[in-house]
């Protein structure tokens, strides 16, 4: 009946503003990192790669800086991809 599909979309709209929501929500948090990171790079200036990795203190250190940096590139990409979306 018609009343029976009027009630099946309302449901799915209800659901669907639901989900809407939680997006926003989501959408809004990663911004706001973005915000804080780009403002913590502008205030401190950008780290310099290579400044980092030379002055290791051996190849473990070296390693560990190496992985902390390519973390936080991947990072940043996967955070800049997603609010492009």
């Amino acid at each position: 009946t018609l009343t029976a599909k009027v009630d099946t979309i309302s449901k799915e709209v209800k659901e669907l503003e639901i989900k809407l929501q939680a997006v926003s929500v989501t959408y809004q948090a990663t911004q706001d990192i973005l915000n804080t990171r780009l403002r913590a790079l502008y205030e401190n200036g950008f780290v310099n790669v290579w400044e980092v990795l030379l002055t290791a203190e051996g190849v473990t250190d070296f390693i560990s800086k190496y992985n902390v940096i390519i973390s936080n590139i991947i990072s940043f990409i996967n955070v800049c991809e997603y609010l492009s979306r």
